[in-house]
């Protein structure tokens, strides 16, 4: 029993492999064709190592590369984490602050546009 265990835990490990790996794949085709959401989740894979080898080492700078993309492409949560690196200096060789300034308040202007296009008045941007 602990056997058979063990090989389906193998073959379990296998299948997020070559799923993670399909994902990435179709999520850079989307990103390719300007989809935001795309753009940000692969990001997102990068920044949290999920994309790497072991699962677990981080890629600042394909995630950086990503959630640049998704801002340019008007997603303010792009916007905000490609802010925070910029603040840590992740993907880069030393921290910005005028870079981190600069997109924390596109951040908030897209917040606030995306807000008034949808009716909703967005408080709590300084």
């Amino acid at each position: 029993a602990q056997r058979r265990a063990k090989t389906l835990t193998s073959a379990s490990a296998a299948a997020a492999v070559a799923d993670v790996a399909e994902a990435r794949q179709s999520l850079a085709k989307a990103c390719a064709k300007d989809y935001a959401p795309s753009c940000f989740r692969l990001g997102h894979m990068y920044r949290i190592g999920q994309l790497s080898a072991d699962g677990k080492t981080a890629d600042h700078v394909a995630a950086f590369k990503f959630m640049k993309r998704t801002c340019d492409l008007g997603m303010a949560s792009g916007c905000k984490n490609l802010a925070v690196m910029y603040r840590r200096g992740d993907g880069m060789d030393r921290p910005d602050e005028k870079k981190f300034q600069y997109y924390a308040k596109m951040t908030r202007d897209i917040a606030r546009a995306t807000g008034e296009r949808m009716g909703v008045e967005v408080s709590g941007l300084k």
